[in-house]
Parts: C-alpha cells; sequence; structure tokens
C-alpha cells in the first residue's frame, strides 16, 4: 500500500518536473522543424529514439488530442441534431449530397466516440473548449508568477509543505503541480499541431455558416466535411488510443518538422527562452 502512495506522489515528483520541461520544449523544437538528431543534441538525449520519445510523450501528456475528440464529438451530436431537419431546405440537385453528409456526420461521431472510449470525465477539456472557441479561441490563462514559484519549488524536491499558495493544504498544492504540468506540454501541443488547429477552425466556421444559408448546398457541406476529416485524421483523432507513437510521427508541415523556424503562430503563445523566437498573431 505504502508503494502505491509513493508511486502517486512520484506523478508531480522533483524529477517528473524537469522531465516535464525537457518533454515540452521537445515538442517545441520539433514543431520548429528541428530533425530528431538536433532535439536530441540540444536536450542531451543520447540518441534520436530518445528525441522521438520525448516528443511522444509530450503529446499523450498534454491531453490536446483526447480534448479535441470530447470537443469535436459533442459538436457533431448537436449539429446533426441542427442538420437533420433541413431537408425540405436543401437546393434543388443537392439532396444526395446533403444525405451523404448526414451519413458523413453520424460516421464520424462513431469513430470519435470508439477512440474517447468509456471515460465520463477529462482533465483539461476546459481548456480544449477555450483553444476552439468559435469567436475567441484562446490558450488556459495563468496566473504565471505562481505557477513558476511552483513548478521551481518542485523541481528543487521541495514538499508540499514547504511550498506556498492560497491552497488550505496538500492535496491543493499537488492539484495545482498536476494542472501546471499538464498546461505546460498543453502550450508546447498546440505549438506542434498549430496549422491543424487553425484549419480545424477554420473548416468549423465554413460548416457553421453553411447550415445557416437558404438553400442548403449539400455539395458545400461535403466538401466542407471531407475536409474535416482529413484535418482530424492528421491529428490521429479518429486513431484508438494504444499506440501513443501515432502522436509523433507522419506529420505534414509542421508536425512532420518540415516547417519554418520563423512560422507565425494563430494562437498567443508565449515562448521564452527558445533559439527562435516566433511572432505573435492573435486570431481577432
Amino acid at each position: 500500500m505504502g508503494k502505491s502512495r509513493g508511486r502517486q506522489k512520484d506523478r508531480v515528483g522533483y524529477r517528473v518536473v524537469w522531465e516535464h520541461d525537457r518533454h515540452a520544449k521537445a515538442v517545441r523544437l520539433r514543431a520548429r522543424g528541428w530533425s530528431w538528431g538536433q532535439i536530441a543534441a540540444e536536450l542531451g538525449y543520447k540518441s534520436r529514439s530518445g528525441a522521438e520519445r520525448a516528443v511522444e510523450r509530450g503529446l499523450a501528456g498534454s491531453m490536446l488530442i483526447p480534448g479535441v475528440r470530447w470537443v469535436m464529438r459533442d459538436r457533431l451530436d448537436r449539429y446533426w441534431g441542427a442538420l437533420d431537419p433541413l431537408e425540405p431546405h436543401v437546393a434543388t440537385g443537392e439532396v444526395e449530397d446533403y444525405l451523404r453528409v448526414l451519413q458523413s456526420v453520424h460516421i464520424m461521431s462513431l469513430r470519435i466516440s470508439a477512440a474517447t472510449g468509456d471515460a465520463t470525465s477529462l482533465a483539461g477539456v476546459g481548456d480544449v473548449k477555450g483553444l476552439l472557441a468559435r469567436r475567441r479561441p484562446h490558450l488556459p490563462v495563468v496566473d504565471e508568477a505562481p505557477r513558476d514559484q511552483r513548478l521551481l519549488m518542485r523541481g528543487l524536491a521541495a514538499t508540499f509543505d514547504m511550498m506556498p499558495g492560497k491552497y488550505a493544504n496538500r492535496s491543493g498544492v499537488h492539484k495545482a503541480v498536476e494542472r501546471d504540468l499538464r498546461r505546460q506540454l498543453f502550450t508546447a501541443a498546440v505549438c506542434y499541431f498549430e496549422d491543424e488547429l487553425v484549419e480545424l477552425r477554420e473548416v468549423w466556421h465554413e460548416l457553421d455558416l453553411a447550415v445557416r444559408r437558404r438553400p442548403i448546398e449539400g455539395s458545400v457541406l461535403l466538401s466542407a466535411f471531407a475536409q474535416l476529416d482529413d484535418v482530424l485524421d492528421r491529428m490521429t483523432v479518429f486513431e484508438l488510443p494504444t499506440d501513443p507513437s501515432r502522436l509523433g510521427r507522419a506529420r505534414r508541415g509542421l508536425s512532420s518538422g518540415r516547417g519554418s523556424p520563423n512560422h507565425g503562430t494563430a494562437f498567443p503563445i508565449g515562448d521564452p527562452g527558445f533559439p527562435t523566437q516566433r511572432p505573435v498573431m492573435v486570431i481577432p
């Protein structure tokens, strides 16, 4: 029993804090176009396989992709409810495409549900909802000074009792450090999937507009859903959660390490201390 409690504490132990920091840096460097060998040399891994594992673990620990699954599953359920009664408003000659869209929504929802599994709750899903918000997508709002102090002290092997803050007990500090570590990886994962996230927001905006137009153009809906299927597939949203290595491989653009180090970001991402500072552009 004592060993079990010890393993639980190790989830936010000082070694874990330093590992998460390296994993986050590895993910960001890979998103900038660094090769596995360059990442390994920069972060002190003995081989490129160490860099690959760091990126895989960083992406898995970020909970970004599971969060996208949850958000998209709920959106698709609501979209089906809005789209199903609109057949009388479909343009002449577009009914067949409209029916194919209904089928696509149903199949996509089933695939995402299968990948989500039986979980009834998910850490960090609120962060993903904010990131994919229709009007003002944003990263989690973080009070940086207390967060940095918590991670620094924990990284120096401070106990929870030694860590100051607004929390009444050790459990509150423990949960805060867990959240800090997850969000550290989450922000790095947003950099990694930046192009896909921007495309996801754009294609969903088009779907939202298409269902409001009259008459309903089935061909426009069908094209947008094909694009949505493509971007979710590139993000491994449909993958069953059995092989985390899929997260860090077989990507196009920035995600495969071929992007430009000076590529702009569409999300307000801070990145202090890295070799090349990316310009920031906030979506209005």
